[in-house]
């Protein structure tokens, strides 16, 4: 009649039925019940559970592995109340629980591409990515393009706050085949610290690809000339080029 399958209950318990059943031999080695039925765990929806069981009737037994919401259209995989459109539940505790993985190896793979329809002329807030460590979000980025580590409300482009009210806030940048890098720290004394870790030659500052000044790892300044080595004693200040040294200010009583 052009209607194609249909499969209608004709009694039995209301959360029972209809359902697909699809059964292995009890025999079989390899196999577990399935069950694919409207309102077994929330009404209007659809479920698709399994057990272990084998052969006749393992409804009953079975666990509900993926559901959809009939009335809200939301999806849950390791729950049957799917609180957004795609809820995944899990209690894993040695692997991760989601996984996405582009195998290809060749052209240009991609991964995963997370969008919303924020306009800046329209829209004002809101957030891109939220990634949460029980109640606490680790790791936002706002729809705005800043990213927030520790922080949901990121000031800047790149935000970083300590959890805590008495740690410390570090960015460390780190050479990928070496033993140095760089450590920017605020402190909890008040502190900000601008630190080369490891085996470094020295610190540089640029401007422009031009360095300006330097200081070497012994200790030595050299501003516009890197500075080289006097006095294993004494740190010395080194200036390149002609030198224009001048105070300002108001001369103290003593002269």
């Amino acid at each position: 009649n052009g209607n194609g399958i249909k499969i209608q209950s004709t009694g039995g318990a209301v959360n029972r039925a209809p359902a697909l059943h699809l059964n292995p031999l009890a025999t079989s080695a390899n196999g577990r019940n399935w069950s694919i039925s409207p309102f077994r765990d929330v009404a209007e929806s659809l479920s698709f559970a399994s057990s272990n069981a084998k052969g006749g009737d393992g409804y009953s037994a079975a666990t509900t592995r993926f559901i959809i919401n009939g009335i809200s259209g939301n999806v849950g995989i390791g729950t049957t109340v799917p609180a957004y459109k795609l809820s995944v539940a899990g209690s894993e505790t040695a692997d991760w629980l989601c996984k996405i993985d582009n195998i290809a190896t060749t052209s240009t793979p991609s991964g995963l591409v997370v969008r919303t329809g924020y306009n800046v002329s329209t829209a004002s807030g809101g957030y891109l990515l939220g990634l949460l460590a029980g109640a606490d979000y680790r790791f936002v980025v706002q729809n705005n393009g800043n990213v927030g580590i520790g922080t949901v409300v990121p000031a800047n482009n790149l935000h970083i706050k300590s959890p805590v009210s008495s740690g410390s806030t570090s960015l460390f940048i780190e050479r990928n085949a070496g033993t140095y890098g760089l450590l920017i720290t605020a402190d909890n004394n008040g502190n900000s610290r601008l630190s080369a870790q490891g085996a470094v030659a020295g610190m540089l500052f640029e401007i422009g690809g031009s360095e300006k000044l330097r200081i070497s790892n012994n200790g030595d300044v050299g501003i516009g000339v890197a500075p080289i080595a006097v006095n294993t004693s004494h740190k010395s200040l080194q200036i390149g080029g002609n030198a224009n040294i001048q105070s300002y200010g108001t001369k103290g009583a003593g002269g």
